[in-house]
C-alpha cells in the first residue's frame, strides 16, 4: 500500500476510488482485492476517526461469511430469548448461527490484506465534495487536492445530504465481567423490552460470551431530542442491578450509536459512475438496524458487475417495495404507539420459526412464505397502523 502525502498539486486519475473506509468502504476494498481487479489503479480515502474499532455487528448465517474474522475462538449462538414481564419466549435458530463480529478484528483483518497490495493508495483525509467533471467524477478532500476517479464509492455523509428520520435507534453497550454472574451463555436475548415509558420503548440486548461475561446494551427507540449517555447508563445500571443483584463488575469495553431508523434515505447525487454504498445509501435494515450482512451481498454483487464490465444498475440495490412497506407499518406502530411493540415481537417469534422470521427480516422470502408468516399474527394494531398510515 502507498500512503499518499498532500498536498498534490496534479490530478491523478484512478480507476476505482472508494470514499469512506468504515465497514461498507473496507468490505468493498475485501472483495476487490480477492478478484482480478486488484490490478487496478486504486484509491481509498478515510480518516482514523472514520472506522471507530469499538462496535460489534451482528448476523445470522449457516456458516461464517468468508469474510468473518479468523480470530478464535469464533463467537456465536444458536438460541434466542425474548422477554416482557412475565411472558419469555426461547427459540432455537435450527440450522442458523448467529454471530458476533467484533470491528476491531474486522478492521485489522482487512487492513493486513491491504497493506499487501502495493499498487493501492491510501490518504487519510476527509472527502469534502464529490463532482462531475468531463465525464469523470472530481473528489475534492480538504488536505490533499483533488482526484479524478472513472468509478466512485462512497459511503461517507456528505454536506448535501440531510438525514430526514423521525425515529432513531440510540443505543450504548457495557461488556461487564463479574465472578457473580451467572448467565445462560447458549442463549442471546435478543430484545427484554422496558415498557415503564409509554413515549418511546426501551429493551436491553445482552450477547453472553460465558457465565461471567456479557454485552449489555440498552436500546431507545426515541423520536424527540436525543437521550444523553448518562441517562442511558442508568438504564444499563439499573437493569444489571435488578436482573443479577449486582454492583461490583468490570467494564472492559464500551460502544454507543445512533441509528436512524427510515427507509428514505439522504438526498444523494446521482452521477454517472458514482455509487453510493453503506447506511447512507439506505443498507440498514430501518426497522431492526441490521446492515452487515447486507453490506456483504451488495459489495458482492458490485464486484461481480466489475468483473463482467457490466453498467451497475443502482436501482438493483433498492429494497422491494413490499419490505419498505412492512418496515413502514412497523416504524409507525414504534413512533404512535410504542408500548405495542413487545406484544408485536413476542407474538411475531411464538407463532413462527425463528429461521423463517430471520429469513424474512434479511428480506430473502418470498411474497407466499410473507403472507404465511404475517397470517398468524394479531392484526388489531397492524390494522391500525395501517389506517393511520405515515412513512418514516
Amino acid at each position: 500500500m502507498n500512503l499518499f502525502h498532500g498536498p498534490f498539486y496534479g490530478i491523478m486519475t484512478f480507476d476505482i476510488i472508494i470514499s469512506g473506509l468504515g465497514c461498507a468502504g473496507l468490505s468493498l476494498v475485501n472483495y476487490v482485492l480477492d478478484s482480478p481487479l486488484n490490478q487496478k489503479a486504486i484509491l481509498l480515502i478515510g480518516n482514523e476517526g472514520e472506522g471507530e474499532k469499538n462496535k460489534t455487528w451482528c448476523y445470522w448465517a449457516e456458516t461464517p461469511l468468508a469474510i468473518h474474522p479468523s480470530v478464535k475462538p469464533l463467537v456465536a449462538w444458536k438460541n434466542l430469548k425474548f422477554i416482557h414481564r412475565d411472558d419469555k419466549i426461547s427459540t432455537s435458530l435450527d440450522h442458523l448461527n448467529y454471530y458476533k463480529v467484533s470491528a476491531e478484528d474486522f478492521y485489522k483483518e482487512i487492513w493486513e490484506k491491504i497493506n499487501q497490495y502495493p499498487g493501492i493508495t491510501y490518504i487519510n483525509d476527509f472527502v469534502e465534495d464529490i463532482l462531475q467533471e468531463d465525464g469523470s467524477l472530481k473528489i475534492k478532500t480538504k488536505n490533499s487536492g483533488c482526484f479524478l476517479g472513472k468509478k466512485v464509492f462512497n459511503s461517507i455523509q456528505l454536506p448535501h445530504m440531510q438525514n430526514h428520520s423521525r425515529l432513531n435507534q440510540v443505543f450504548l453497550g457495557w461488556e461487564i465481567k463479574s465472578d457473580r454472574l451467572n448467565l445462560n451463555k447458549d442463549a442471546v436475548t435478543l430484545m427484554h423490552f422496558d415498557s415503564k415509558n409509554g413515549k418511546e420503548m426501551g429493551f436491553t440486548y445482552i450477547l453472553p460470551f460465558n457465565q461471567n461475561h456479557a454485552l449489555v446494551e440498552y436500546t431507545l427507540f426515541s423520536k424527540n431530542k436525543l437521550p444523553s449517555m448518562d441517562i442511558m447508563e442508568a438504564e444499563i445500571k439499573k437493569y444489571i442491578h435488578s436482573q443479577w443483584g449486582i454492583t461490583d463488575y468490570s467494564i472492559t469495553y464500551r460502544e454507543q450509536g445512533v441509528i436512524p431508523m427510515s427507509t428514505f434515505p439522504p438526498n444523494l447525487k446521482d452521477y454517472q459512475n458514482l455509487y453510493h454504498i453503506g447506511s447512507i445509501a439506505g443498507w440498514t435494515k430501518p426497522s431492526t438496524g441490521y446492515t452487515f450482512h447486507k453490506i456483504q451481498t451488495r459489495c458482492q454483487s458490485i464486484v461481480n458487475n466489475l468483473l463482467d464490465d457490466k453498467r451497475i444498475n443502482k436501482h438493483a440495490w433498492e429494497r422491494a417495495g413490499r419490505f419498505k412497506f412492512y418496515d413502514n407499518i412497523l416504524l409507525n406502530i414504534a413512533y404512535k404507539w410504542p408500548e405495542k411493540l413487545p406484544e408485536v415481537f413476542l407474538d411475531l417469534f411464538r407463532k413462527n420459526a425463528a429461521k423463517n422470521i430471520l429469513k424474512f427480516l434479511n428480506e430473502e422470502t418470498s411474497l407466499w412464505e410473507e403472507i404465511r408468516l404475517l397470517a398468524k399474527l394479531r392484526f388489531r394494531i397492524f390494522i391500525r397502523s395501517l389506517i393511520h398510515y405515515d412513512r418514516y
